[in-house]
């Protein structure tokens, strides 16, 4: 009698899924945070969509026994290329590597982080990421030194 046998065990497949919820509660909270911020968003889901991330993560620690170690996921669970690949497998990815496409990125950045910063009265990290911003928008203008 011939077994098949699974190239991901239970446990792996237990941690996957839980790391996609996780992921997915975090790019919705994320994603209506943003939309808030710049004046649409729906601010009633706020408490559940944290509630929801916060479950998220309850439940990879109970699926896989240890706790849900958020440095570097949820930068990389927020970054907008990385889901646009995820979402469109048919984009290639070296067509996003281009000068103008890391100059956008840079502009995008900048004002995230200038926005952030007045939030908190951060003026340092204003002048950074205005700084990014300048360098993204004449990188688009004149390309990339």
């Amino acid at each position: 009698m011939m077994q098949v046998v699974s190239e991901n065990s239970e446990a792996e497949i237990k941690r996957h899924a839980a790391e996609v919820e996780i992921k997915m509660a975090w790019r919705r909270l994320t994603a209506n945070v943003l939309r808030i911020a710049a004046g649409a968003g729906k601010p009633h889901l706020i408490l559940d969509q944290i509630a929801d991330y916060a479950k998220a993560t309850r439940d990879y620690e109970a699926a896989t026994g240890s706790p849900f170690h958020a440095e570097g996921h949820l930068a990389h669970y927020a970054n907008a290329d990385v889901a646009l690949l995820e979402y469109r497998d048919w984009v290639d990815p070296l067509s996003m590597e281009t000068d103008e496409h890391y100059a956008e990125r840079k502009i995008i950045d900048g004002a995230m982080r200038v926005h952030a910063g007045y939030l908190l009265d951060q003026l340092t990290q204003v002048s950074s990421a205005e700084k990014l911003m300048s360098e993204g928008i004449r990188e688009k203008r004149f390309g990339r030194k």
